[in-house]
């Protein structure tokens, strides 16, 4: 603990109201996701979700009961005020949940606001899945940051680095770049740290001269511009020089401020998602944290935040972590082996997700790289579409010991790309970095030129598109050799077919927008019945 909130601080409370038709959004996110489905490509609108899934008048008026009695200030809803932030007196914030508000202090200096012991009051119980921050474990997690390459020179990278060139050739993207004006994409940043242009149009002068003079078209969320850093600079440039010519925004969201300690950044996240009508088709992530270090409830809700945005049309991938079977906080519970379970990584273990691992050695065929971050989760089952290929990868042999890892569980992750050896401009000048967080930006732009194919031929946006990755495998590069190490063991092994390591394998681009050839149904949308 960092310390008691002093008298008349105020803090900022996050009130989840329980949405509505949860059932019914499954079932229109599996149709519309499915290649095989009537219904496939036939996304809602932003207005439709929101009236799909609006909370009840009564839960609603619940919680603006609350907020009276709390004397909230500087209140802030989404449009059918299924989130709701407010400012309330930290003396009257504590008597109506009973535990004193603390600032926590992570392990790496960042600080956070938690109220461990507090419960919510028994008339918001039924209206709300939960108040941030009560009850909310210390996050392991947040940001990925891109590994430096240690001892790295350019002249002894020299023929094993990643570039855009060597990205779009060796992913069959070509000279292929953005066509369609109403195609966007965007990265998410969770620290106080911001891309420069400056170093944006250096990189596309070394890296990638026809980007020159191509500039992020906005800045969404509450992250201020602060110094320049390495994980939205990797994003940024990644983004824009894969997805070339498409427009691009950059999601930046602030930390925890010591004085006035606010939510944390990727609640800020989804909430600014739920209330933004012309969201970016793509969006790319690097957060993540260990699965058990954030609890049901908010993973619960956070997952109907990604289905709303999956039948909105709008694919989300998530980095799936540079620790490969071992976690942020090292290996997971203990297991009957006393060696520790294998750690199950959040949110790229969501099965409402698209999590992207890590590859390297490009040439002559990539390799799984031994940091991806990979395995089963222990809390969702494995979803059908996975269903498949998950029982064929348990069906082979050397697997680990079946007791360090939920057989039952969703397995990620499901796509790969290179992640080693990026060349990056940061503080003007080019270094080599590695991580999941390389990789996911770079699918992320190769899948923004599939959507512009499809919208430019009058197709639907991908949206979330595991289903159909899934029953077309051959569209990716299967990578079939290395694993991901840890917990005292060499993890999981790279094997044909989709595997733990590296899912199904690396984009080729030319394949996957030739899936875009089917006929798709684009006359009107899914009927909504409440």
């Amino acid at each position: 603990s960092d310390g008691h909130l002093p008298a008349g601080a105020h803090v900022e409370l996050t009130f989840a109201v329980r949405q509505s038709n949860l059932a019914q959004l499954e079932q229109i996110f599996n149709e519309v996701s499915d290649p095989e489905h009537a219904s496939y490509g036939r996304h809602l609108s932003f207005e439709e979700v929101n009236a799909l899934t609006a909370p009840r008048t009564e839960d609603v008026a619940v919680v603006e009961g609350a907020l009276q009695q709390l004397g909230a200030a500087n209140i802030r809803r989404t449009p059918h005020s299924d989130f709701v932030v407010a400012e309330v007196p930290v003396e009257m914030a504590e008597r109506t949940f009973g535990d004193r508000f603390l600032r926590m202090r992570h392990a790496d200096g960042r600080t956070a606001l938690r109220c461990p012991g507090g419960s919510l009051p028994e008339i918001l119980r039924a209206s709300v899945d939960f108040v941030m921050p009560l009850n909310q474990p210390l996050s392991k997690g947040g940001q990925r940051r891109p590994r430096p390459v240690l001892n790295a020179t350019l002249s002894s990278l020299e023929g094993f680095v990643n570039t855009p060139s060597s990205l779009r050739k060796l992913y069959s993207v070509g000279d292929t770049e953005g066509a369609d004006k109403s195609n966007k994409q965007a990265v998410t940043g969770f620290l106080e740290q911001h891309y420069t242009n400056v170093d944006l149009q250096e990189f596309f002068l070394m890296y990638y001269r026809k980007g020159k003079g191509r500039k992020v078209a906005r800045q969404v969320g509450d992250g201020k511009s602060g110094l320049p850093g390495v994980e939205a600079e990797l994003d940024v440039q990644y983004v824009m020089s894969m997805g070339a010519n498409v427009e691009t925004e950059f999601w930046s969201f602030a930390g925890r401020a010591p004085d006035s300690p606010q939510n944390e950044p990727f609640l800020k996240f989804m909430t600014t998602l739920a209330n933004t009508s012309n969201a970016p088709l793509v969006i790319s992530s690097s957060y993540g944290e260990d699965e058990d270090s954030v609890t049901q409830s908010y993973a619960d809700r956070c997952n109907v935040e990604f289905q709303k945005a999956g039948v909105r049309g709008i694919t989300l991938l998530f980095a799936s972590g540079d620790s490969g079977v071992a976690g942020d906080s090292s290996c997971g519970k203990e297991c009957a082996t006393g060696k520790g379970c294998f750690v199950s990584m959040w949110p790229a273990a969501s099965p409402y997700v698209t999590a992207v691992g890590g590859t390297a050695g490009g040439s002559p065929k990539e390799t799984a790289a031994s940091l991806s971050s990979g395995g089963f989760s222990y809390r969702w089952p494995v979803p059908s579409w996975q269903k498949t290929a998950v029982e064929s990868f348990l069906a082979g042999k050397g697997l680990p010991d079946a007791k360090l890892f939920s057989k039952a569980g969703r397995g990620f992750p499901d796509v790969s790309a290179q992640a080693v050896n990026y060349m990056v401009i940061a503080f003007g000048l080019p270094q080599p970095v590695a991580g999941t967080s390389a990789a996911s930006p770079t699918v992320a732009g190769i899948l923004s030129l599939v959507n512009d194919a499809r919208l430019t031929a009058g197709k639907p946006t991908l949206g979330f598109v595991n289903p159909l990755l899934y029953k077309n495998p051959a569209a990716l590069n299967d990578v079939t050799s290395g694993s991901n190490p840890g917990c005292g063991t060499k993890g999981f092994s790279a094997v044909p077919g989709w595997d733990p390591v590296t899912g199904l394998g690396t984009p080729n681009f030319a394949k996957l927008v030739g899936l875009s050839g089917g006929t798709f149904t684009t006359a009107g949308p899914v009927p909504i019945v409440v």
